[in-house]
């Protein structure tokens, strides 16, 4: 039988890269409409409406990124298990992928959770306090574009979860950064980090354990 190409030394699996990292810099463009004499009152309901949705995504999104300069300060990637589970969501929800994380139960000193039928999440957990030092996805796809999409989605996702201030175009650059744009990009010694705001995202990959991605806060040595 013949032995599958490894999803990452696949053209298109770049090619996808590119259009995730496009589509990601669009997510938070506002849409305008135009109101007509005939709808003024429901327009003005509707702006009320949604401006307390917005104060309350700002509020919401404060208390993430002061959870978040907390466990930087504290030397983790995240405070709780809970917490991160829950932005690790809506990280994901914002970029239309769909890992809906139900629970992680740790074990021992972490966690892993199966993202898809190729892609694993692995948390590292300090017994004592609960927080998460160190963040793992492990893939290695399964040929498809699908596979190759959501891999990159998964990391996308641990980006905007670890680090929810950051502006959709500097995940881009985070890609950059580790190597996944250069043209003569050596797939299967893939060894380089990218720091944002106090986190360490690593990528590394060989032909026996596929790609892994990391993130771990900068004052860990």
């Amino acid at each position: 039988m013949q032995q599958r190409k490894p999803i990452y030394t696949k053209w298109w699996f770049w090619l996808i890269i590119v259009l995730i990292v496009g589509s990601v810099s669009n997510l938070n463009k506002d849409r305008s409409t135009t109101p007509t004499a005939t709808n003024v009152e429901s327009s003005k309901n509707e702006t009320k409406a949604a401006s307390e949705t917005a104060s309350n995504a700002t509020d919401s999104k404060k208390d993430a990124a002061s959870k978040t300069e907390k466990a930087k300060a504290e030397g983790v990637v995240a405070q709780d298990v809970e917490s991160f589970r829950k932005a690790f969501n809506k990280a994901s929800e914002a970029l239309g992928a769909k890992f809906t994380v139900k629970s992680l139960k740790v074990e021992g000193s972490g966690f892993q959770h199966q993202l898809t039928d190729s892609i694993y999440l692995n948390g590292f957990v300090n017994k004592e306090t609960g927080a998460i030092k160190e963040l793992l996805i492990m893939g290695a796809g399964d040929g498809t574009p699908q596979s190759g999409a959501n891999l990159i989605l998964s990391f996308g996702a641990l980006i905007g979860a670890t680090n929810p201030d950051l502006e959709t175009s500097e995940s881009g650059e985070i890609f950059e950064e580790l190597g996944l744009m250069e043209s003569n990009v050596d797939l299967y010694k893939l060894n380089k980090s990218a720091e944002r705001n106090g986190i360490v995202y690593t990528i590394k990959s060989s032909k026996e354990t596929g790609i892994w991605f990391m993130a771990q806060n900068a004052s860990v040595k």
